[in-house]
């Protein structure tokens, strides 16, 4: 394969592209001076030069490169972490901060910390550093020494997969080092050929054990129940304390990293005997537990509800043991609920490997990864001025996806994000910022339907110096309720990634930014226990029946309810639905998108 790789853009007409501008929870809150243009964008960089090709950098695979692949709990990121302590130099790369934060102190108890650094989107600690613990997102592909590149499988995803392919692709590492699930050996063995060497590992506990049904008061020590939202969680946590007794504990993705931290803390003291937590489990958050046992087998998906694929309940299950600590580890489902109904059928499917993997195909797996994501980088662009790169990425998309086939293992991702963001900023702020402020805009780890707003205000900072100490207020924490906490923890990351990179902008500093997320996570790590042990959050509103944690009434009550509004005896009780009210849709809005079309934007 040649080094360098010319991505031309096909001939004919581009496609226009006329996303949806309504703004609302979830939604892009996009400028009105900011429209996709209307004519067929040809790739226009400054100058009148056609942006017709988009050149990788050149191909480069380490002189040593070392794939330890196995499921949870076989130590595949063990021999890296070694290797790496032995060269005192290079970097350990995770897909999520909490796992670059474990890293960090386990590589500075041995090393010492002052040859130990810490990068993520929101942290800076002794980054020049001989040894670095980060985000894969902040690790750089020109890095040398050791380089230790975990959870592999991940450059698979439509989202965040092309930072694990850039390195992929391109890595200074004088020894790389990948750990992932068997799963990934195809796309790896297409990836390097025979510079690759694979080292399969075996779980360290011995095979998982399916005990079935668990009700909720037989529940034991160490064991972890599972459910795919914050409301089940919650709930769960609140129904095991009630029934069972003892201390509960939860975990799920919008808590604090250091409330989630201290969770784990106090299941692995044993001060919390049960921890009721989401799929986050699955991503490589380390717990001691002895049981896992799912209260959910369906999970929605961002598209629509479904059942756990095979390698979804393998990732979360295999949790389940900890060698040195439990070494047996046993996989189920809660049972006695009524609002939560686990097929046992999908979490006995999920223990079965559906895939081979291996030179021969005869090493179990759950899936047969054979693509990367590869996703934009800067200089793909050249010279095309930021406010015309919403339009440029679409033709980088279309030039990739023709390019990509050449290389065989690459697979071009989604742009729609990172187009997203560059839409809520505007062009009239990206003509002002510089294309280095503008790019760490469009790659922000924001959500723009969520966060649009703020995004916004970030670049106006830049640009007029305009406020934001109110961004990062810490004075009201102390009465927020856990909800409200966990938002402002998350708005703190933010503003952390932007006074690193902004030092002053805004008339904020890093420090404020810091003391809103300390107090946020505080004020979520004290109001959790009062929340576990306060009434029970399935209960109906009305009568106190079971009921699911997401309406306030059980199905008997909020027919009455319906029944009366009908009938206009009870036209204000309509008012306390199970579920929110949804804002009254404007004039001319468009209807909500069917399946078809949330696929297609799911897909970007």
């Amino acid at each position: 394969m040649p080094d360098t790789v010319a991505m031309r853009k096909p001939t004919g007409r581009p496609r226009p592209t006329h996303a949806a501008r309504d703004t609302g929870p979830g939604k892009p809150a996009w400028p009105s001076d900011h429209k996709l243009s209307k004519k067929p964008h040809r790739g226009v960089a400054a100058g009148g030069r056609p942006l017709d090709a988009v050149v990788l950098p050149e191909r480069r695979i380490p002189p040593i490169v070392v794939a330890h692949l196995g499921p949870a709990n076989s130590g595949k990121t063990y021999a890296g972490l070694e290797a790496l302590i032995a060269a005192g130099s290079g970097a350990y790369a995770a897909p999520l901060r909490m796992l670059a934060n474990e890293a960090y102190v386990r590589l500075s108890e041995r090393l010492g910390e002052a040859n130990v650094g810490l990068i993520t989107g929101e942290e800076r600690i002794n980054e020049r550093a001989p040894v670095i613990a980060c985000t894969v997102e902040m690790l750089s592909p020109a890095r040398r020494g050791v380089i230790v590149l975990d959870e592999v499988h991940w450059a698979a995803d439509p989202e965040r997969g092309s930072a694990w392919t850039r390195v992929l692709w391109h890595s200074g590492a004088d020894e790389l080092y990948l750990a992932g699930a068997p799963d990934a050996e195809p796309l790896l063995a297409a990836a390097y050929g025979d510079a690759l060497q694979v080292v399969w590992t075996e779980r360290l506990t011995g095979p998982l054990e399916l005990v079935g049904g668990v009700a909720i008061d037989k529940l034991e020590p160490a064991t972890v129940v599972v459910a795919f939202s914050r409301a089940a969680v919650i709930a769960l946590a609140s129904r095991i304390h009630a029934v069972r007794g003892g201390a509960v504990g939860v975990l799920y993705g919008a808590m604090p990293v250091a409330a989630r931290r201290h969770q784990v803390e106090q299941f692995n003291s044993g001060a919390t005997e049960v921890l009721v937590s989401t799929d986050v489990l699955g991503h490589g958050v380390n717990l001691p537990c002895r049981a896992v046992l799912f209260a959910e087998t369906t999970k929605f998906d961002g598209v629509e509800r479904r059942d756990l694929l095979p390698w979804e309940v393998a990732q979360i299950a295999g949790r389940a043991g900890r060698f040195g600590l439990h070494e047996d580890g046993s996989v189920g489902w809660l049972t006695g609920l009524s609002w939560l109904r686990p097929d046992g059928r999908v979490i006995a499917h999920g223990l079965q490997p559906t895939a081979g993997v291996g030179p021969d195909g005869e090493t179990p797996a759950y899936r047969r990864l054979t693509r990367a994501q590869l996703g934009p980088a800067r200089s793909d662009l050249r010279s095309v001025p930021p406010h015309r790169w919403p339009d440029a990425l679409e033709a980088w998309s279309r030039a990739a996806h023709v390019a990509v086939k050449e290389a065989g293992w690459l697979r071009t991702a989604p742009v729609a994000p990172i187009r997203d963001r560059l839409m809520v900023v505007g062009p009239q702020r990206l003509r002002r910022l510089s294309p280095e402020d503008a790019w760490s805009f469009a790659l922000a780890p924001i959500d723009a339907g969520d966060y649009g707003a703020i995004l916004g205000r970030l670049a106006d900072a830049l640009l007029t110096s305009h406020p934001l100490g109110d961004l990062v207020d810490a004075r009201d924490v102390g009465a927020a309720t856990i909800a409200e906490a966990e938002a402002l923890s998350a708005q703190a990351a933010i503003m952390r990634w932007f006074t690193r990179r902004h030092p002053g902008a805004g008339g904020i500093s890093a420090a404020a930014a810091d003391a809103l997320e300390a107090a946020a996570s505080a004020r979520v790590i004290e109001l959790v226990p009062g929340t576990i042990e306060g009434p029970a959050a399935d209960r109906c509103a009305d009568c106190g029946r079971e009921s699911a944690p997401w309406f306030s009434r059980c199905d008997e009550c909020q027919a009455k309810v319906n029944a009366g509004a009908s009938s206009g005896v009870a036209a204000g009780a309509v008012r306390s639905t199970a579920a929110p009210l949804a804002p009254p849709a404007r004039r001319g809005a468009k209807p909500p998108p069917n399946r078809a079309t949330r696929r297609k934007r799911a897909k970007g």
